[in-house]
C-alpha cells in the first residue's frame, strides 16, 4: 500500500489533518467514509447518543445490503460485476 500526501496537509510534530482528506477505508468487502474521530475513553453520553445507531449507506442500498451475500462476491472481495 502507498500513498501520497500534500505538504498542505500536514499538521506540526509531523501529523496528517484527516479532517481535510475525507479518508476512505474498506471494511470486510464494503467501503466507509472516514467522518470523524476519537481518542478512547469516551464520554458515557456520547457513546450512549450512538449506541445501536447504525452507518446510513451512501449508495442507497438497504441498511442490511452486503456483497458477500451475492454471488457476484469472490473470496478476494472483489465482485465480478457492478449493479
Amino acid at each position: 500500500m502507498r500513498f501520497y500526501i500534500r505538504d498542505d496537509l500536514y499538521v506540526p510534530g509531523g501529523r496528517i489533518d484527516f479532517g481535510s482528506i475525507n479518508p476512505v477505508e474498506r471494511l470486510a468487502a464494503e467501503y466507509t467514509l472516514v467522518n470523524n474521530t476519537f481518542v478512547p475513553p469516551l464520554d458515557p453520553a456520547v457513546l450512549q447518543e450512538h449506541s445501536g445507531r447504525r452507518m446510513e449507506r451512501l449508495d442507497q442500498r438497504d441498511a442490511y445490503y452486503s456483497p458477500i451475500d451475492t454471488p457476484d462476491w469472490s473470496p478476494s472481495g472483489a465482485t465480478t460485476t457492478l449493479d
